[in-house]
């Protein structure tokens, strides 16, 4: 996101009552419980083809790779705990009408989309390196099954 989203992101945050808050939260934790089952998925996707590919010498690439998928992994986890919080928060402004509280809540809830959009991003291009070297990987056994 850049600043311009960003700064627009906020002033929307400043209109937005707790139920739009709540619903943007929602949405993040769905995107989030996604990302981590897909996320699993590439780590079983890598160790399915990951003797093809060590057998040609790209040992380095995929311990990389591999650690930036667990890097990933272990973020994702930990901003879907920091969105369950924020939401756990939100519905406690929401019942007890606290108005600073929600605006330190509105803060909060802007800092969480700037980082739900960058595990967005990293996500796409480690998804991306994953596909690429499990298609090469494929493209090497089917060379050799029909040599």
């Amino acid at each position: 996101m850049n600043n311009s989203g960003i700064q627009s992101h906020t002033l929307y945050l400043e209109k937005a009552g707790v139920e739009e808050l709540y619903a943007s939260s929602k949405e993040w934790k769905s995107d989030l419980d996604f990302f981590r089952e897909d996320l699993q998925f590439l780590r079983n996707l890598m160790r399915s083809y990951f003797i093809w590919i060590v057998e040609k010498g790209n040992a380095d690439d995929i311990r990389i790779l591999n650690d930036g998928l667990n890097g990933l992994t272990r973020k994702c986890r930990c901003l879907i705990k920091k969105v369950d919080k924020h939401m756990e928060s939100l519905v406690q402004v929401f019942e007890a009408s606290y108005s600073e509280y929600f605006q330190r809540l509105s803060e909060e809830h802007s800092q969480l989309a700037v980082e739900v959009e960058n595990l967005k991003k990293e996500f796409r291009e480690v998804k991306k390196d994953v596909f690429v070297i499990a298609q090469h990987a494929i493209e090497i056994k089917k060379s050799q099954l029909l040599s």
